[in-house]
């Protein structure tokens, strides 16, 4: 008989876990609230869409350089706590300098400092994984995705209102504000209990161990496809589309709102109701196909309205199997090796994150915003062909 009931929180109760996702909403906030009016903006201070897509790419390039080192390091350490509250500063100094900057050329280095924020994101995952029994890791991972997701979609809303109400520069110095209130509740969290670690195996070796496994390598690689798509169309070109098809800074927010908000659902379902409901390999193919979709549709759609909705069912199909990427490594490691499996995965996101916005740039400044979003597809359907002919349970289901 399958138990779905909801697994007790590891010790202290829930306390712990609501101060750990507060933290962690207010501090993504800080980082995400500008998301919707930040290509618009630098569009309106003369950036041509390749210097868009760099600056949205500098995001990743830094996370790219660091996740998996800043995971290595916090098993070593054994101070999740530390890596979280010193990516909330990064996040406040990223925001006071976007919202200082008045070249779009600048926004490279801020933009990278946001992305160090982000990094010390292993660090939050390992903290989430940390409140469960290790047989949870998906449902874990589907409480830390959709904390992160809220944040994407909550921010970018507010953000979208402050730009409207009080001027372009309004979101960042806001953000900032937010990322300040958050350090009050992850500086409440306690560090997890110290594991023993392997001191004597070198960091290299233990990485190299873990870059043989194949859940890590596979679940790396469908993280970097799922987060190449996502900041090549949501994050950075669906905005300056809609704004082509009229859409002003309210409804650029309102736009990310509805679309990562549904992601937040989907990873929260996803992680606690999906398993017990559906083959994992089954909701790792169904999202992929319904992403494929939606991404090649985006050069037909002429209409606010459907292209939100469209946007929507793609990120249901995101929601569906990210957690289920993210599980997988946690679940076949060791909790000392917790904030290393999540950098190896994080740094495929990263990689993503990092060359997504910047070939679709190019993309779209030699051949047109449509064949871009097409290109962006074909990527997806690769992968989708890839998971579908696997023909076995793919590696990131959970044991």
């Amino acid at each position: 008989m399958i138990d779905t009931a909801l697994p007790a929180v590891h010790r202290s109760g829930w306390r712990p876990m609501a101060l750990l996702s507060l933290g962690t909403l207010l501090s993504c906030i800080c980082v995400y609230i500008y998301l919707p009016i930040l290509p618009a903006y630098a569009l309106s201070m003369g950036a041509s869409l390749s210097l868009i897509g760099v600056i949205s790419g500098a995001y990743g390039m830094s996370q790219f350089m660091l996740r998996i080192p800043a995971g290595l390091l916090s098993d070593r350490m054994q101070k999740r706590k530390l890596f979280v509250v010193g990516g909330a500063v990064s996040g406040i100094l990223s925001c006071i300098g976007l919202g200082m900057s008045s070249d779009p050329r600048t926004f490279v280095v801020w933009r990278c400092l946001a992305g160090i924020a982000v990094t010390t994101h292993v660090a939050s995952a390992a903290l989430y994984a940390a409140q469960f029994d290790g047989k949870h890791s998906s449902r874990a991972m589907g409480f830390y995705m959709a904390t992160v997701t809220f944040a994407i979609a909550i921010g970018p809303l507010i953000g979208g209102w402050a730009a409207a109400e009080m001027g372009w520069r309004a979101p960042f110095f806001l953000g900032a504000a937010f990322g300040v209130i958050s350090l009050l509740p992850l500086g409440a969290v306690r560090e997890t209990e110290n594991v023993p670690v392997a001191f004597e195996i070198p960091l290299r070796t233990r990485l190299v161990e873990l870059l043989r496994r194949p859940p890590v390598l596979w679940a790396t690689s469908l993280s970097a496809v799922t987060a190449f798509t996502q900041f090549a169309t949501t994050i950075t070109f669906v905005p300056i589309r809609a704004v082509e098809l009229g859409a002003d800074q309210v409804q650029l927010g309102l736009l990310l709102f509805v679309t990562m908000g549904t992601f937040s659902v989907a990873s929260l379902v996803s992680g606690n109701i999906l398993p017990v409901r559906l083959p994992d390999q089954r909701t790792l193919v169904l999202g992929l196909l319904m992403l494929t979709v939606t991404v090649l549709a985006l050069p037909l759609i002429h209409n606010l309205l459907l292209l939100a909705v469209v946007q929507c069912v793609g990120a249901i199909g995101r929601g569906m199997y990210i957690p289920l990427i993210m599980a997988r490594p946690l679940a076949t490691s060791s909790s000392s090796e917790h904030a290393a499996a999540s950098g190896v995965v994080m740094t495929g996101m990263s990689f993503g994150v990092f060359v997504g916005p910047i070939i679709t740039g190019l993309l779209a400044d030699n051949f047109g915003l449509d064949w871009a979003f097409v290109c962006v597809g074909l990527i997806c359907a690769i992968a989708t062909t890839v998971a579908i002919r696997q023909g076995r349970p793919s590696p990131v289901v959970a044991m």
